[in-house]
């Protein structure tokens, strides 16, 4: 069952000139107190205006695609605080490898999307202060 996501991912290697830097790296932003684990940065050496320095996710499905975009955008803001500068991210892309050998390599570049992942995060921690785990009786 793995064998044509392999190939898709081959083909994604060769056909951008994928370098990885880095997998599975877990990141703590010390400026907004969160942390997460990207999947992949690297630089792409074969596209247009090359080299592009990224951070991709890989998906088995974009149907949720804008929320990639601001995971994508908090992990692109930890990573630039902590890497070396020439290693710093321009774009950011979620990977789809598909089990017919081919892959969908989507952008994510909407300036907005670390305004929203920043948003989120302060919804996320008024719901933790402020919540008790019932519903309240107006909710039920």
């Amino acid at each position: 069952w793995l064998v044509p996501y392999h190939r898709a991912w081959m083909k994604f290697s060769t056909e951008t000139g994928f370098e990885l830097w880095a997998s599975e790296t877990r990141l703590y932003n010390s400026t907004y107190g969160y942390c997460g684990t990207l999947d992949l940065a690297g630089v792409l050496t074969k596209v247009k205006r090359a080299p592009w320095n990224v951070l991709i996710d890989i998906k088995r499905s974009l149907s949720g695609q804008p929320a990639v975009g601001v995971q994508l955008a908090g992990y692109q803001d930890s990573w630039n605080k902590c890497c070396e500068k020439d290693r710093r991210v321009e774009r950011r892309f979620g990977l789809q490898l598909n089990a017919n050998g081919e892959y969908r390599l989507q952008p994510f570049d909407d300036p907005q999307d670390f305004q929203v992942f920043l948003s989120c995060l302060v919804l996320h921690r008024w719901r933790e202060k402020n919540s008790k785990n019932e519903l309240p009786r107006t909710l039920r």
